[in-house]
């Protein structure tokens, strides 16, 4: 009597490790992929959100300019401002930094600034032409001053982000100052 005995052959075990394997490289490689992506869009919203606040809050603190003559130190690269409390706060473009100096202390804002493109501050008169400040803004300009527009570049590896706004402080004062203005 012959006895039959029941199992896998060497060859059913091999064809079915082999499946296997190439499920579990394929669901591995998906998993890295998978990974890959949620690093790049972490980074990407970490891009967006600092340059988002540099914007934010150079807006702000133009917004709290007392007086468009404070311009006048500033250039296409520089904006120096006073607030109505009379503090200085000056945003540098230098590199691929936007510094901020408030009370003589200088931060970095932002250290993703692209300077291989064109990074500026631009000033606005009141009858809309752009004002030439890449040597500074006199006196008399400045007192022309209507409004700011600000055009940045901001990169992180491979990712490029260009933002741009136009900054209408509240502070300004239009036409000349009168008697009452005290």
């Amino acid at each position: 009597m012959k006895k039959i005995q029941s199992g896998f052959t060497f060859i059913e075990v091999v064809i079915s490790l082999a499946i296997v394997g190439v499920i579990s490289g394929l669901s591995i490689s998906m998993l890295l992929q998978g990974t890959e992506i949620f690093v790049g869009a972490k980074d990407d919203s970490h891009l967006m959100n600092e340059s988002r606040t540099a914007i934010w809050r150079i807006s702000r603190e133009v917004h709290n300019l007392a007086s468009n003559n404070f311009l006048e130190l500033s250039k296409s690269n520089r904006i120096y401002l006073k607030d109505a409390k009379a503090r200085q706060v000056d945003f540098v473009l230098v590199d691929e930094n936007i510094n901020i100096n408030r009370n003589q202390q200088q931060n970095v804002l932002t250290g993703f600034l692209d300077n291989t493109l064109t990074n500026n501050f631009k000033y606005i008169s009141r009858e809309s032409i752009a004002i030439n400040s890449s040597s500074g803004i006199s006196g008399s300009e400045a007192s022309t001053v209507n409004l700011l527009k600000l055009d940045l570049q901001f990169s992180k590896d491979s990712q490029k982000i260009n933002l741009g706004t136009h900054v209408y402080p509240y502070g300004f004062k239009f036409g000349k100052k009168m008697s009452y203005h005290d």
